[in-house]
């Protein structure tokens, strides 16, 4: 599996991943996998909320310590105008806009 260098780095910092029971580049095997016991397994929190709810997963470590992955969005600006990806694309920056004047508060 691909992991960013934060990730690794907090991983390593906190003894997880020693051991390989299992591992998937899929979210949902590797959230299947934790379901079932397997090991520990780090899920986007909104993709796991269902889970934590019912019972089925539950999160181990608090908000403030969580590490955080940047995502980048690459499109091509010559592209033709395609109505979902614009949309798409304005709603991420929408809600990122959000988050960042939140965080200023």
């Amino acid at each position: 599996a691909d992991e960013g260098d934060e990730l690794t780095q907090f991983r390593l910092e906190h003894g997880f991943g020693r051991n390989i029971a299992g591992m998937s580049d899929h979210l949902e095997e590797a959230k299947r996998l934790a379901i079932l016991g397997v090991g520990l397994c780090f899920l986007p929190e909104g993709y796991a909320q269902t889970d934590v709810e019912a019972g089925r997963l539950w999160p181990l470590i608090a908000g403030g310590e969580v590490p955080r992955n940047d995502i980048f969005i690459v499109t091509d600006p010559q592209s033709p105008e395609h109505i979902a990806r614009d949309l798409f694309i304005a709603e991420i920056v929408e809600r990122t806009q959000l988050v960042v004047r939140n965080a200023l508060i």
